[in-house]
């Protein structure tokens, strides 16, 4: 139920021209078959591309068809700078996949991927995503094992850092 209620609202946020709320949603799913640790990341343009001028003053325009040549690898930087995945106490190195609009062209799903990871026995995940950008963050972690849901935590104020058993 929770799960479709965000749906849901982050469906009817996508909708508004400016949006008053600042949320994030990741999916962090094991694959035991393919030993591989998959990140789907979504997150409004509007509010990466905020982001991303933070880190410097180029405008990246994201998702134009006139974005900046060094998009994809300001994005990438700013992604694994502020999600991090700490698998049994160990850093995981992430690979940036790519970037695709959602379909609303509101929002963005990056990609990202950790291959031949053995099944861990916990995941620490660190979601520091928009942040410093809005005070009213919030970025919502959903973590899978192959078809099982294994947590689901709503990241904000204080709390930045989630453990999940596996």
């Amino acid at each position: 139920m929770k799960i479709l209620s965000l749906s849901i609202l982050l469906a009817v946020l996508s909708l508004s021209e400016a949006h008053e709320f600042h949320l994030s949603k990741t999916d962090v799913h094991y694959r035991t078959e393919a030993k591989a640790l998959q990140i789907t990341i979504h997150t409004f343009i509007d509010d990466t591309q905020l982001a991303l001028e933070a880190m410097d003053s180029l405008d990246y325009k994201l998702m134009e068809d006139s974005e900046h040549s060094l998009a994809d690898s300001i994005l990438s930087v700013y992604l694994i700078q502020n999600f991090q995945v700490t698998a049994d106490g160990i850093p995981l190195q992430l690979s940036y996949l790519g970037k695709e609009a959602s379909d609303d062209i509101e929002g963005l799903y990056a990609y990202l991927e950790v291959d031949g990871l053995p099944e861990p026995k916990s995941l620490e995940i660190t979601n520091t995503l928009l942040k410093t950008q809005f005070d009213d963050q919030k970025n919502i972690i959903k973590v899978m094992r192959d078809d099982d849901d294994l947590a689901f935590h709503l990241l904000s104020g204080k709390t930045w850092t989630k453990t999940v058993d596996f």
